[in-house]
């Protein structure tokens, strides 16, 4: 967020490409012999390879149904699903995407998701980036970790007319979207999380309906803390990338709070500060600093 917002001030715009590898056959197609490779190159060697290799080796499985079992199939690739080094494994194996693409690109990665995105300053920069595009197609293929062409998207930040842009996975064109979720964060071309903030507020206004309905005790207390565990993490989540500065925005999350503590038991002819003085809790705007703090 920090090399998109300082590119739109230096009047750039950003191209940004969501890759999603189908994760589930991901995780069933990872070839065995070129895992032990990979990790052989990485310095694993002696009995600790050894034992890998017998972890993931000789396995078979059935399916069943009700009583009655299917006839035991060898499994020949795959990584074990629900153990702790399955994904660390996962991990190591696909980490290598990173050194294909083309050095004007940036790549960062988070579990089935790549990520590229690129500076647009000249038509070139749009190229290079479908460039890096045929690259981990290329290495999706080699590495037979398929890519779910349909769940991928391109958003383009900044001024720059989206007729000007086009990618393909492939044959099959990448969606040119007005907004993309990007682990859980609703991002749009001018980086105001307007979409984002109206997303979680309505949210939050519907958990608090129904904290409101299903608590028996309306207390207050209990409902505060009902209150902090299920709609507070909604308001709060990654607001160190998106939270507001327009007063606006700030008091249209502000108001979640405001109607939910109105609605508590002696609180409903008090005003809002005296509410919160009584119920000991802090503003939501108040604890931004803190969230800033502890990221930095």
């Amino acid at each position: 967020m920090n090399d998109w917002t300082c590119a739109l001030m230096n009047k750039s715009s950003v191209a940004v490409a969501f890759i999603h590898v189908d994760f589930q056959k991901a995780f069933d197609s990872v070839c065995h012999n070129k895992l032990f490779c990979k990790l052989k190159t990485m310095g694993f060697d002696g009995n600790l390879l050894k034992w890998m290799e017998n972890f993931f080796c000789g396995r078979w499985q059935r399916t069943r149904v009700g009583n009655y079992f299917s006839e035991p199939v060898s499994i020949i690739s795959g990584i074990i699903q629900g153990s702790c080094i399955g994904p660390l494994l996962f991990l190591l194996y696909i980490h290598c995407v990173t050194t294909i693409i083309d050095n004007k690109i940036i790549c960062v990665l988070f579990a089935d998701n790549i990520k590229l995105y690129a500076v647009i300053k000249c038509h070139s920069d749009l190229n290079n980036l479908q460039n890096s595009l045929d690259r981990i197609l290329d290495w999706s293929n080699k590495h037979q970790l398929p890519i779910s062409v349909r769940k991928c998207s391109c958003i383009v930040l900044g001024n720059i007319s989206v007729d000007n842009v086009h990618y393909s996975i492939g044959k099959q064109p990448v969606n040119i979207v007005s907004e993309v979720c990007d682990l859980g964060v609703i991002v749009d071309p001018a980086v105001k999380f307007n979409s984002h903030i109206n997303y979680i507020v309505a949210k939050a206004n519907t958990r608090t309906s129904l904290i409101h309905k299903c608590f028996l005790s309306h207390n207050p207390k209990v409902m505060l803390r009902a209150f902090k565990v299920y709609v507070r993490p909604i308001l709060e989540y990654a607001t160190s990338v998106w939270s507001p500065y327009f007063n606006c925005a700030i008091d249209k999350i502000e108001s979640v709070q405001r109607k939910f503590t109105k609605m508590l038991k002696g609180c409903k002819y008090m005003d809002y500060p005296a509410r919160l003085i009584r119920l000991l809790s802090k503003l939501r705007r108040l604890r931004k600093p803190t969230a800033d703090l502890i990221l930095t």
